[in-house]
């Protein structure tokens, strides 16, 4: 029989409480709301404790494939070669010296699972398919991590080797390109090369973004870029910001020697467009006078200045060939990812352009080389015809008058041939 107290309670049987309190609690303490789910805090707890198990203890590996970045390699190396120019963007041959080069000469080493032939891939695989990060993990089946690692110990490596290889050649007398052509021969028997600047997207902090919003309406880096008639860059100079002007780039840059600049000897000297003076060991076109070759198509030269101004443009488009064989070779150049550092970008510069030199030195037949010498005019689409100005609207003057003398003794010897 149950017995109630005088509050309605069940009595010590603890059967029913009217008032919600249970009898047995000891003296004083703290009793918790009850939680239709239970206590909150131990609820989160669980689930943080879940999601880090699944995330970390216990996750599923995301690289399984049984084409393993290895196997894919050896696969390569014994498949058609078209593959291997495919992925690598340079022919089989090529890929391996450039393999051996590094490793011997420029510190690349072999990881403990991942060798230099692999390393290389990746780097070449990354600039040369414009892939990210994840692309290179499946491509590879390596993690982020290993990516990243390898990828920048390449560049280190390629860097390294763009002291040795973006600097002159060794000369003979004067390039057959010139020699060989009644067009530029011997008019411009004393020119070894030309000048010019490109611009490539760059990221870089916001307090800095505004110096580098030039002409094109986004923050690019402008470089400035020497190459010889080979096409193979000379010297290059990354990182100015994109609203920098021609002028100030070309003076700053031929005044520091710290540059290593690859200064013309003697009577010798380099192509400039109009956005740069007409100085010792610099020629330029005649400002005022059409100059830009689309300018030509459908009027011929009419006067002594313009048949000079239309052969220089012609053999100074070797500069714009060069820009034209490296960014389509190197995809990744003209947009790199804002992940990479405002350094890591001009190191891209810099290596991206020794490896287009040593393709070039070392295997004169190549596609995208060969695509462009048939096109030895080539005029890039960006290019602007405006003369007598910088870039930038700017006014040049500051002809030189042995220099002017010069280009007036080209000028009377290309209008006494005939031949532009």
């Amino acid at each position: 029989m149950d017995n109630f107290n005088d509050d309605g309670d069940y009595d010590n049987d603890g059967d029913y409480d009217n008032d919600g309190d249970n009898d047995n609690n000891v003296a004083g303490s703290s009793q918790q709301p009850n939680h239709p789910y239970g206590n909150p805090y131990l609820m989160a707890a669980a689930v943080a404790g879940t999601i880090y198990a699944e995330n970390y203890l216990n996750k599923q590996p995301c690289r399984t494939s049984a084409l393993t970045g290895h196997q894919w390699m050896l696969e390569l190396q014994h498949g058609n070669a078209t593959r291997i120019y495919e992925n690598f963007r340079m022919d089989r041959d090529v890929f391996y010296q450039l393999c051996n080069l590094l490793e011997t000469n420029y510190e690349l080493q072999s990881g403990k699972k991942v060798g230099v032939q692999q390393q290389v891939a990746i780097f070449l695989f990354i600039v040369g398919q414009h892939a990210n990060n994840r692309n290179a993990q499946e491509r590879f089946q390596l993690s982020g991590e290993t990516i990243s690692k390898y990828f920048h110990s390449v560049l280190k490596a390629c860097v390294k080797m763009s002291m040795d290889w973006v600097k002159p050649w060794q000369r003979n007398g004067v390039h057959p390109y010139v020699k060989n052509s009644r067009k530029y021969y011997p008019h411009f028997k004393n020119c070894i090369g030309a000048i010019d600047g490109t611009h490539i997207k760059a990221h870089v902090e916001a307090e800095y973004l505004p110096r580098f919003i030039g002409r094109k309406g986004y923050a690019t880096q402008n470089i400035l870029a020497v190459c010889d008639f080979d096409m193979c860059f000379t010297f290059c100079l990354p990182g100015w910001e994109g609203s920098a002007h021609d002028t100030r780039i070309f003076w700053d840059t031929i005044r520091n020697p710290n540059n290593n600049f690859p200064y013309p000897e003697g009577d010798e000297y380099y192509l400039v467009d109009s956005g740069y003076p007409n100085t010792k060991g610099y020629l330029a076109p005649y400002k005022g006078e059409r100059y830009h070759l689309a300018q030509f198509d459908h009027r011929p030269p009419q006067t002594a200045h313009e048949k000079f101004n239309k052969t220089h443009s012609s053999l100074r488009s070797v500069i714009e060939r060069s820009f034209g064989v490296w960014k389509a070779r190197w995809p990744f150049m003209k947009d790199i990812p804002c992940n990479y550092n405002f350094a890591c970008q001009r190191q891209l510069v810099c290596a991206t352009m020794a490896i287009h030199n040593f393709i070039r030195r070392t295997n004169l037949r190549d596609i995208p080389f060969d695509s462009y010498d048939k096109h030895i005019e080539y005029v890039p689409v960006d290019e602007e015809a405006v003369v007598g100005e910088d870039r930038h609207g700017h006014p040049v003057r500051n002809d030189d008058y042995e220099m002017d003398s010069r280009r007036y003794e080209i000028l009377m010897s290309i209008s006494q041939g005939n031949n532009y």
